[in-house]
């Protein structure tokens, strides 16, 4: 016999189906009313069933429609309204579990933050479906609607006050009149149910921090911007007050440090000014930080479009690369070497030693880091023989895995393989095969030559260094509607690199039969 909650859920989800058929937006009003209704026709249909009559083998065959509409149907819609009218308050956004559940931010959470992280429980999942994973590859009660679990979904029903987010809307209406223990709770009730404040409220939150901020330690600060990161909305603009803040403060440690350089990698704009400014604290409490929290560091000074320089660090890597290159987590050390092929800081002994480490690890280590090796140590212009083997060895492995999954590989990491051999002008012992495999990955991967003109515009400049010159594929470059794209797209710098490789082209294969770049 099919559960009463199994049908009650059945009928709002196909109601909610039809009204979001003709509208993008479903209000609080229309939701609460198809409830209501919904619960008395499945109350009707429940009691039916107890005296015998069986329902259609339809229903009694599907699953819980509700809690797959709630995870898979317009999750990015907004349904939260004020009094009926078409204002929205709030939109789910199930990039926020992802967000909080991140492994990078795990590890900060347990040994960095201490008092100054903001810890949000998510919403509850019954112990039965922690470990299922859902059609969008999260899990349940990670983050999704905490109605859609099945322990809580038919009371949250029964009664929309067991919704904890339906007083939301009173709280801002009386936002100032907050406690700073309710203010508190208010961020966290957002951040379990996933929910993002429109503009207007997001301008009140900011504008509430501001007023606090001399009330407020250190801790609470970056716990308001950890808050912001979690939420993905934090602004250069509100940082930017943050970080002037807490320069006339004398209590940072260095954890504070450390979470301060997590926020700049998130907002990639911050004024250099700014930023620069925490240097010298940073350079003096260097011999405090860890190898986990020396690469939250470096990730904000290469993720910065501020250009940040430290001679210190730097030296500190340096230091430490040997260790960080023998740990079997690739992310690390990945961070590591892009900083370093940043930093201008070569030290060419110490470079060769930690490649004659990675060598071993090369085969076995994720293929996603084997081109930022590649590019890091060609940046340094630093080859080891061994090294750049194996990196064409594992290279050619997951191009041949790529063929046999039907998924190419990804654009940028063929642009960033070939320009590192294209720089050090290296043709591996299984040349022949290791260039046709990456050409033909370029050739059949239409779709993000199209998307990401100018990472195949630098890949085939590249294979130019090498003297390589695939025709069909500059032939398809130079046609006329992948110009025009470009044109249309406003891809920045292309048209430079057309003619880099036109230029190559004309002089290096005068016999070039293709397309080329139109004469001005």
């Amino acid at each position: 016999m099919i559960k009463f909650t199994r049908y009650f859920s059945l009928l709002v989800g196909h109601e909610i189906s039809r009204l979001l058929e003709r509208r993008e937006t479903l209000l609080w009003a229309d939701f609460k009313k198809v409830r209501r209704t919904c619960y008395k026709e499945s109350l009707e249909s429940y009691t039916t069933v107890q005296k015998g009559e069986s329902l259609s083998a339809e229903n009694d065959q599907s699953e819980t429609n509700l809690h797959f509409l709630m995870r898979n149907i317009k999750l990015t819609q907004s349904i939260f309204s004020k009094n009926g009218q078409e204002i929205t308050l709030f939109a789910f956004d199930p990039n926020i579990a992802l967000n909080v559940k991140s492994k990078k931010r795990s590890f900060l959470q347990k040994n960095v933050y201490k008092n100054s992280t903001f810890v949000a429980k998510l919403a509850p999942a019954s112990g039965k479906n922690k470990k299922l994973v859902g059609e969008l590859g999260y899990e349940y009660g990670d983050g999704r609607r905490g109605f859609a679990n099945k322990r809580n979904k038919i009371e949250a029903h029964k009664n929309s006050h067991n919704m904890k987010f339906l007083n939301l809307t009173d709280r801002f209406s009386n936002f100032e009149g907050l406690t700073e223990a309710e203010f508190w709770k208010l961020l966290n009730d957002l951040l379990r149910y996933c929910l993002v404040p429109n503009r207007n409220l997001q301008k009140q939150i900011q504008n509430f921090c501001h007023k606090q901020f001399p009330k407020w330690d250190s801790d609470n600060i970056l716990k308001v911007c950890d808050w912001w990161v979690q939420l993905g909305k934090l602004e250069v603009t509100f940082l930017a007050s943050v970080l002037e803040e807490l320069l006339s403060r004398d209590d940072l440690e260095a954890y504070h440090l450390v979470q301060i350089f997590y926020c700049v990698c998130d907002c990639k704009d911050l004024p250099y000014t700014v930023v620069s400014k925490f240097i010298p604290r940073l350079e003096n409490m260097l011999s405090k930080f860890d190898h986990s929290e020396l690469t939250i560091i470096c990730e904000a000074f290469i993720k910065s479009r501020s250009r940040i320089q430290s001679k210190p660090l730097a030296m500190r890597v340096l230091k430490d690369i040997h260790v960080i290159a023998s740990e079997p987590d690739p992310y690390s050390l990945v961070i590591m070497l892009r900083y370093l092929s940043r930093s201008y800081q070569r030290d060419h002994r110490s470079l060769q030693e930690v490649a004659s480490v990675l060598t071993p690890r090369v085969p076995s280590v994720s293929f996603i880091a084997v081109p930022h090796i590649a590019t890091a140590f060609a940046k340094l212009r630093c080859f080891h023989h061994g090294m750049y083997n194996a990196i064409a060895e594992r290279t050619l492995l997951a191009v041949k895995d790529a063929e046999n999954n039907n998924h190419p590989l990804r654009l940028k990491d063929i642009w960033m393989i070939l320009w590192a051999f294209g720089r050090l002008n290296y043709y591996p012992p299984n040349e022949e095969e290791f260039f046709d495999g990456l050409i033909h990955q370029l050739t059949r991967n239409e779709k993000n030559n199209s998307r990401y003109p100018m990472q195949l515009v630098k890949s085939l400049i590249a294979l130019c260094f090498l003297d390589i010159y695939p025709t069909e594929l500059i032939n398809r470059t130079f046609d006329e509607s992948f110009l025009k794209y470009c044109e249309e797209c406003s891809v920045p710098d292309v048209f430079k690199h057309l003619i880099i490789l036109d230029n190559s082209v004309e002089i290096e294969r005068p016999d070039y039969q293709g397309n080329r770049l139109p004469q001005v």
